[in-house]
């Protein structure tokens, strides 16, 4: 698997165009996914679909994508780190809302912008950010697996993972 995912690498340097278009729709599809709940299905769906397309392209190689196993891979992380964004993006507003004058009704005033409870939604979002986060990464190889044909139901393989990240990391 990590072997393939090494020659994926290696083919995008080949084809400089494609693999401008292709980051092009990442961005969006990572622009897409700030969108609370909704966002986090559309880029379960979409962005799976986007990779087979992109190194079949540059490979010519015919995969035999398992598109139910990555996208349930890509829904679980995606969905926890969508609603820790939101979360994050909602507390940062009420916290940013009274030092801008902005007017908020007097209920939400006395319940949002008590120190208390925007502490608490600010350590939700973190956490929440933070399993989504470590959920994204557990789920390389099951996410990979899949669209590859070599994996087929949802599984956290922690040392697998970790050797695609590692790879992504130093050479991506």
């Amino acid at each position: 698997m990590v072997q393939i995912v090494k020659t994926a690498y290696d083919l995008y340097k080949k084809d400089i165009i494609s693999g401008i278009l292709f980051s092009l729709v990442m961005v969006v599809l990572g622009v897409i996914i700030i969108i609370p709940i909704i966002g986090a299905i559309i880029y379960s769906y979409i962005y799976p679909r986007v990779l087979v397309w992109y190194y079949q392209k540059v490979s010519g190689e015919k995969l035999n994508p398992n598109y139910k196993v990555s996208f349930i891979s890509m829904l679980v992380p995606s969905l926890i780190l969508s609603v820790g964004i939101f979360l994050l993006f909602l507390s940062l507003i009420f916290e940013i809302a009274p030092l801008l004058s902005v007017n908020t009704s007097n209920v939400l005033n006395n319940y949002l912008n008590s120190s208390q409870y925007l502490n608490y939604l600010l350590i939700a979002s973190i956490i929440l950010t933070s399993i989504g986060i470590i959920l994204y990464f557990l789920s390389f190889y099951s996410f990979y697996g899949s669209l590859f044909g070599k994996v087929d139901r949802y599984k956290l393989d922690f040392w697998n993972s970790i050797e695609i990240f590692s790879y992504y990391f130093t050479v991506g």
